[in-house]
């Protein structure tokens, strides 16, 4: 079906076509208001070294302490506070959206990146304080394992005070869109089907049953007998011309000929000796047509 004929019938069934353009928009907006709005919260920690050297006891600034060894101190601690122990302690603490710690990949020193998401803002705002909190508690509780002075502890700090929270909306977005989309593709087939079973269609053409041939009528007052025109040698001589008369399929087409063209003859098949028109001496009549032999 070419396009022109479909945007014809939707004009056609214009109230159909309008109808279902309104439930389109009514399923994309249900769709929209029905998805929930996602919450995406962040902060940013980073390890500092103490003032206090380890090797010389002296307090040196601590800034210019850092080393690969922080590094891999950020990475151990952000992998001990996402365990699914400590996933399930943060829950009971009411930390309830779920949440991802990791290293940046443009940050070059110890920077550890706190990501939290969920349908609750507050929830958000929660979890992503409680593990920046739990990043620092699990380091000195390392540190204190392992025995190190506590004036030479590493020291985790905020790069961001507060949460920084943002609106995911791509999942509304999205579902919104695609109900537009199947609700539309629904709307237009409808439309289509309504019509092509409301339309009715052509009645198809009647064959004309082939005329059975009539058999010629005697006319009255005679004995029965028909007409020699129409019976014996003579009328087979006519169906004979008309045989040789028909142009075949494979033949080439015949030249147009004027009326008074005399070469065009006719094959005349040999006739019964003795017919009523022919002389007594004549055995067979051999004569061409355009002759005045009587035809």
């Amino acid at each position: 079906m070419q396009m022109n004929g479909a945007l014809t019938i939707l004009l056609r069934r214009w109230r159909l076509t309008a109808a279902g353009i309104a439930l389109t928009l009514v399923a994309a907006i249900g769709a929209f208001v029905a998805t929930p709005v996602s919450y995406a919260g962040s902060s940013q920690v980073f390890l500092l070294p103490s003032a206090v050297s380890a090797d010389t006891g002296k307090v040196d600034n601590p800034y210019l302490g850092f080393g690969q060894a922080l590094r891999i101190t950020a990475e151990v601690i952000s992998r001990l506070v996402g365990t699914a122990d400590a996933v399930d302690e943060a829950k009971r603490q009411g930390a309830t959206a779920g949440y991802m710690i990791g290293i940046p990949t443009d940050a070059a020193g110890p920077v550890l990146n706190v990501q939290a998401k969920g349908p609750d803002r507050a929830a958000v705002v929660t979890t992503v304080d409680y593990v920046v909190t739990r990043l620092g508690e699990v380091l000195d509780e390392e540190q204190q394992k392992g025995g190190a002075p506590r004036e030479s502890w590493f020291v985790l700090n905020k790069i961001t005070q507060k949460p920084h929270v943002t609106v995911d909306q791509k999942a509304r977005y999205t579902r919104a869109a695609l109900a537009l989309a199947a609700f539309g593709l629904i709307t237009f087939l409808g439309v289509l089907l309504f019509d092509r079973i409301r339309t009715p269609r052509p009645a198809a053409p009647q064959t004309a049953s082939p005329t059975p041939p009539i058999a010629p009528i005697a006319p009255s007052g005679s004995s029965g007998r028909l007409p020699e025109a129409t019976t014996g040698p003579r009328q087979d001589e006519r169906r004979e011309r008309q045989r040789y008369d028909q142009q075949d399929a494979f033949d080439p087409p015949s030249e147009a000929r004027a009326d008074n063209d005399t070469e065009r003859t006719y094959r005349i098949p040999l006739r019964r000796p003795n017919a009523r028109e022919d002389s007594p001496q004549s055995v067979f009549d051999r004569r061409p047509l355009g002759s005045d032999r009587p035809s």
